[in-house]
């Protein structure tokens, strides 16, 4: 079943500050999991889904859909690919993009996150707890394992592709499919779904129209470019994809009542989001 549902000017730095910062609103007690079913749902992203953590953040409105828990998984300011030129994964930019939690998910082992949120001030102040949860998650259990990365890897002007190597985790595309590949080898019975990031558009330091994801290329095209990947990469595996991009209706006419700076999702656009996520939840697993 393939569900579709919904193509920045700042300067590169003022984009780094906004998609890593975000908002974080509020601080939600972490909860364990049911002992016997564990968590059936599990979000793997940025900050669209982590960086508001209270009752309103997604995956708890998710939970009172559902019934049941979902965890949050996420990290604001992450990409899916890998970035470090030098090929080491022990500072923030590498270890807490979707590929390095990939592999200490598989290896249960996330001293190297930990490390690195101790050392790096380039973090934010939900990150060691939301780590530490990753303790509680027993992912054999897991039944749907989300993954929603993408405007970070547009921003951040990650390539595209490697039409040598599909698997090459320094692009966008690579690092999707390295991701799939391993999450599916390690835990068979878990169903990975693709969601695609939304529409948004940038303001400049005084609040100014400063462009948007339809005009804005980084270096390897607008966001919808990214998109078009992914629903090209979830034909390749075989996959769901939620193609929020192109069907949830954040937009350029709905921007301003959805997110609170442009990308970001507020309470209204979180709601929205999260019903997207319980429906086909629901339908998949019920």
């Amino acid at each position: 079943m393939r569900i579709k549902l919904g193509k920045e000017k700042l300067i590169p730095i003022g984009i780094a500050a906004v998609l890593a910062a975000g908002v974080i609103a509020g601080v939600k007690a972490y909860a364990t999991p049911d002992a016997d079913t564990g968590y059936r749902v599990v979000c793997l992203g940025d900050s669209i889904l982590g960086n508001v953590r209270d009752e309103t953040s997604v995956t708890s409105v998710m939970e009172k859909e559902l019934g049941y828990q979902v965890f949050n998984g996420c990290f604001g300011g992450t990409c899916a690919s890998l970035s470090n030129p030098t090929h080491r994964r022990t500072f923030y930019e590498d270890s807490m993009n979707l590929v390095s939690i990939v592999d200490s998910i598989v290896r249960g082992d996330y001293s190297i996150q930990y490390y690195d949120i101790a050392a790096n001030n380039y973090k934010l102040p939900y990150f060691y707890d939301a780590m530490k949860d990753f303790e509680d998650v027993d992912f054999d259990k897991a039944e749907i394992i989300f993954l929603e990365h993408g405007v970070n890897d547009y921003s951040a002007g990650r390539p595209l592709d490697n039409k040598d190597d599909p698997y090459d985790t320094y692009t966008y595309g690579g690092a999707l499919r390295y991701s799939i590949k391993e999450l599916s080898k390690a835990f068979p019975k878990a169903k990975i779904v693709l969601v695609t990031p939304t529409y948004c558009y940038f303001v400049d330091y005084m609040g100014e129209w400063a462009g948007d994801c339809t005009t804005e290329n980084y270096g390897y095209g607008v966001l919808e470019d990214y998109v078009d990947l992914q629903l090209s990469i979830a034909g390749e595996f075989g996959l769901d994809i939620i193609d929020d991009y192109h069907n949830i209706g954040i937009n350029a006419d709905t921007a301003k009542t959805y997110t609170m700076d442009g990308i970001h999702l507020n309470e209204e656009g979180r709601e929205l989001l999260a019903r997207t996520l319980a429906k086909f939840t629901k339908e998949a697993l019920n």
